[in-house]
């Protein structure tokens, strides 16, 4: 999934088809469905069913949830 993520965070025909929508409005919902995901697991594992997941882990993904910069754009 999250490498569909690093994708969308580009201008270009597969965001717009996707979420032709603000870099602001991408960083709010993904950051929502992050928060959703992270608690569902959550009450999932207290209810005794395994189910783990551990959120964003690439630093493309929290970099860009952070404040819209591209690690890609770094050092340039």
């Amino acid at each position: 999934m999250e490498k569909s993520v690093i994708r969308l965070r580009q201008a270009g025909p597969e965001r717009a088809e996707i979420f032709p929508r603000s870099d602001f409005e991408l960083r709010e919902a993904l950051r929502n469905a992050n928060e959703i995901a992270l608690i569902q697991a959550s009450l999932r594992r207290e209810a005794g069913r395994p189910w783990r997941y551990a959120g964003f882990q690439d630093a493309r993904t929290l970099l860009f949830l952070r404040d819209g910069s591209m690690w890609e754009d770094w050092g340039g």
